[in-house]
């Protein structure tokens, strides 16, 4: 199993806006390279647990990490995050 918290409520990232509160996610929720990006975000917390239920079933799969928003552009609350002025060079905080 999966665990994730945000440090920022509602902290979008794989598709998935991820509460403060530790949620539980199937191993095999996210690809291995959905999982490292996760894991390399700062604004989340990622632990794997071990679980005793089965997996999850395929079409609960989140997006694409790189997938840009439904809007076309970020929402109001991550455009408010950042001041547009290099403070987020690589642009991890964006949805």
């Amino acid at each position: 199993m999966i665990r994730i918290k945000s440090f920022n409520d509602g902290f979008r990232r794989c598709g998935i806006a991820h509460p403060a509160a530790w949620t539980d996610h199937a191993d095999d929720r996210f690809t291995a390279a959905q999982l490292e990006r996760l894991k390399s975000e700062p604004m989340l917390r990622v632990e794997t647990v071990k679980d005793d239920t089965g997996p999850a079933s395929a079409g609960d799969s989140p997006p694409d990490c790189d997938s840009k928003p439904a809007t076309g552009g970020p929402s109001r609350k991550s455009a408010r995050r950042s001041s547009g002025k290099g403070d987020d060079p690589d642009g991890l905080l964006h949805d």
